[in-house]
C-alpha cells in the first residue's frame, strides 16, 4: 500500500493519536538494497503521514525503522511522544546513534518510561510488550511498517487491532508478504 483511498481514509480519519512501529531492518543498512530504495520507502511512509496528519505519534525507538522516522515527524512538524520500555534501554547502542536518540528526546513532546532496569533477556521482552501495549492503548490507529516478512512484534499488534479494524499495514519493499 501507497496511498490510502479515499474510503480507507474516511475510515481510519485523520488528526488522531498514531502509534508507530516497524521492523529493525528498516532502512536497508546493507545487502543489495540502493539509495533509491530507502528513499522510496520513506516516500511511502511520507504519503500515509500526510494522509493521516497525525495529531500525536507515540513510538519506541528501536533500531531500524523507528530511528528512521524521527527525523521525518520533524520535518513534517508532527508530535509525538517516546516511548522507553525501561530505564537503560538505551544504554549498548552506538555512539551515532546515542546522537540521534538524544536529538529525538529533545525535540519530542514528552518521553515516557515504562519499567526499571531490567535483569534478564524475558523482562527486557515483558517490558518492550508492556510499552508496545501502552502504545495500543493510546493510539486511535496503529501504523506497522514492514518488509515482506513481519516480524512477531508487528504480528501481535495486528492480531490485537485486526477485530477492530484499527491497524494499517505498510509494506515498504514492493515485494509481496512471505508469511
Amino acid at each position: 500500500m501507497e496511498m490510502l483511498d479515499a474510503t480507507e481514509l474516511r475510515h481510519f480519519g485523520n488528526n488522531k493519536t498514531l502509534g508507530i512501529i516497524g521492523d529493525k531492518n528498516f532502512p536497508f543498512k546493507s545487502g543489495p538494497r540502493t539509495h533509491a530504495s530507502k528513499r522510496d520507502a520513506l516516500g511511502k511512509v511520507k504519503t500515509i503521514l500526510n494522509q493521516l496528519n497525525p495529531k500525536l505519534v507515540y513510538l519506541i525507538p528501536h533500531r531500524g525503522f523507528e530511528e528512521t522516522i524521527i527525523p521525518l515527524l520533524s520535518y513534517l512538524d508532527v508530535p509525538y511522544v517516546i516511548v522507553n520500555p525501561y530505564v537503560g534501554y538505551f544504554d549498548d547502542v552506538k555512539k551515532s546513534t546515542k546522537i540521534k536518540l538524544w536529538i529525538a528526546l529533545e525535540n519530542s513532546k514528552s518521553v515516557v518510561t515504562i519499567g526499571n532496569k531490567v535483569k534478564n533477556i524475558m523482562e527486557h521482552d515483558d517490558t518492550v510488550e508492556e510499552s508496545i501495549n501502552f502504545i495500543l492503548d493510546r493510539a486511535d490507529i496503529m501504523l506497522c511498517v514492514c518488509g515482506p516478512k513481519k516480524s512477531g512484534h508487528i504480528h501481535r499488534v495486528y492480531d490485537k487491532l485486526f477485530k477492530r479494524d484499527r491497524v494499517i499495514i505498510l509494506n515498504y519493499d514492493g515485494l509481496p508478504d512471505n508469511d
